[in-house]
C-alpha cells in the first residue's frame, strides 16, 4: 500500500518536490503506467508546463521519482544504526548491536523498501540516466555506512583487512537479496535465511577473536 504523503506548499515544500511526491504516490499505487501528467500536476497544484520546466518530459519525471524512492529506501536506517554502533566500546557490543539491528532491517515490515529497490533497479535497465542516479544513491549510502565502519576500525572494533567501503557494499547486497525469498516464501525458511545472512554480515564486519 502506498504511503500517504501530505502536500504542503505552506510548509516550504517547492513545486518540484510536490511533483515528485505525487509521482511517487502514483507509482506506488499503480506502477509507472499510472503516471499521468495532468493528474500529477493537479495533485501538486501546478500546470503541466511546470512539469516540463523541472523534468523535461514524463520520462524525466519518472526517472527522478524512481531515484528519489530508491534513495529514501536506502538511507532510512543508516543514521540511527550509526549512532548505536558508535556507542559500542567492545567487539562484543558491536556484535550485540548488529544482532539487534538485524531484526528490524530484515523484518517483513521492511519488504516494501526492498521491493521498491528491486522495482527501481528493473526500471533502470534501459535508462542510463536512472542507472546513474541509482549508482549515486548507492554510493552515498555505502559511503555513509563506510564512514561509521572506518571510525570503528580505528578503535579496533571492525576488521581492517577489508576496506570499510567493501564491507558496506557487501552488507547492502545482503539486505537487497532478501527480496528473493520474500517473492516465494513457500519454498524457503525465512528465519533460516536470516540466520545465514546475519552470520555472513558478522563475519564480514567483526575482527577475529
Amino acid at each position: 500500500m502506498a504511503a500517504t504523503r501530505t502536500h504542503r506548499s505552506d510548509a516550504g515544500v517547492g513545486s518540484r518536490d510536490l511533483l515528485l511526491e505525487a509521482t511517487i504516490e502514483a507509482i506506488e499505487a499503480g506502477g509507472e503506467e499510472a503516471v499521468h501528467l495532468r493528474d500529477i500536476g493537479a495533485a501538486a497544484g501546478v500546470t503541466t508546463p511546470t512539469i516540463y520546466h523541472f523534468f523535461g518530459s514524463r520520462a524525466g519525471l519518472i526517472i527522478e521519482a524512481q531515484a528519489a524512492r530508491f534513495k529514501e529506501s536506502l538511507l532510512t536506517f543508516t543514521p540511527a544504526a550509526g549512532e548505536q554502533l558508535e556507542r559500542c566500546q567492545s567487539i562484543d557490543e558491536v556484535e550485540a548491536t548488529l544482532r539487534s539491528l538485524a531484526a528490524p532491517i530484515l523484518s517483513s515490515d521492511r519488504s516494501k523498501f526492498r521491493f521498491t529497490r528491486l522495482e527501481a533497479l528493473g526500471s533502470a535497465v534501459s535508462r542510463p540516466l536512472l542507472q546513474e542516479r541509482l549508482s549515486n544513491a548507492l554510493r552515498e549510502s555505502n559511503e555513509q555506512f563506510a564512514a561509521i565502519l572506518t571510525r570503528l576500525q580505528a578503535r579496533g572494533l571492525v576488521r581492517t583487512d577489508i576496506s570499510a567501503l567493501t564491507i558496506a557494499a557487501y552488507v547492502t547486497s545482503v539486505i537487497f537479496s532478501r527480496v528473493i525469498i520474500e517473492m516465494d516464501t513457500s519454498s524457503n525458511n525465512e528465519a533460516e535465511w536470516d540466520s545465514l545472512a546475519l552470520d555472513g554480515v558478522l563475519a564480514a564486519i567483526l575482527p577475529p577473536r
